[in-house]
């Protein structure tokens, strides 16, 4: 059975991708704290759903570079 290796490049990048997921979706928790004029102890209160959020996202976009790898793999066979 081979080794799957992953490059030092493709783990960065994806890592890059994700963290730039949690700041988004934390910059949406912020925005809701302001206009619901939470507490701002929902920031650490809350950040189980923001990384909750974030892997679901990052999932989703997961499953759509699947399918497109997998349409341009079936495309490039014909």
């Amino acid at each position: 059975m081979r080794d799957i290796t992953v490059k030092g490049k493709t783990l960065k990048r994806e890592l890059l991708l994700f963290f730039f997921l949690f700041v988004i979706v934390f910059c949406f928790n912020v925005y809701a704290i302001v206009d619901y004029k939470a507490p701002w102890t929902e920031i650490i209160s809350e950040l189980h759903y923001v990384l909750l959020i974030s892997f679901t996202v990052y999932l989703i976009i997961g499953i759509i570079r699947l399918i497109v790898l997998a349409i341009k793999t079936l495309l490039n066979k014909t």
